[in-house]
């Protein structure tokens, strides 16, 4: 499945999400347009920031709209709580870089294409 990306997309949550199992983020009106639209076995990572730094990256399958349908704590990092408000953006993370590097891994155009956001 091929990683896809855009430069400089970046937005913040529409409402809270937990540290369960949520597999949908909603972003603040408008924000999900920033982002990829994922086909059919494509994705994104995308990465979402608490006010103190705390991070978590997430792996985005489906955008609808403003609404991400993702898989939480990806690329090394935990589930965790985040409030309205808190940043998501569209970063370069070392799972991208690995599947760039990797024989069956993401295409050089598609991996040349990304863009690091700094919030």
């Amino acid at each position: 499945m091929p990683a896809i990306a855009t430069n400089n997309a970046k937005s913040t949550l529409a409402s809270n999400i937990s540290n369960t199992v949520v597999t949908t983020v909603n972003l603040a009106t408008g924000g999900g347009a920033l982002f990829p639209s994922p086909s059919a076995g494509e994705y994104f990572y995308a990465t979402i920031i608490k006010s103190d730094n705390t991070s978590e990256i997430v792996k985005c399958t489906s955008r609808s709209g403003d609404a991400l349908t993702v898989v939480r704590a990806q690329d090394g990092s935990t589930a965790s709580t985040f409030s309205t408000g808190d940043r998501v953006e569209l970063r370069v993370v070392a799972a991208y870089l690995n599947e760039a590097n990797a024989p069956s891994g993401i295409s050089t155009g598609k991996a040349i294409a990304m863009a690091m956001v700094f919030g």
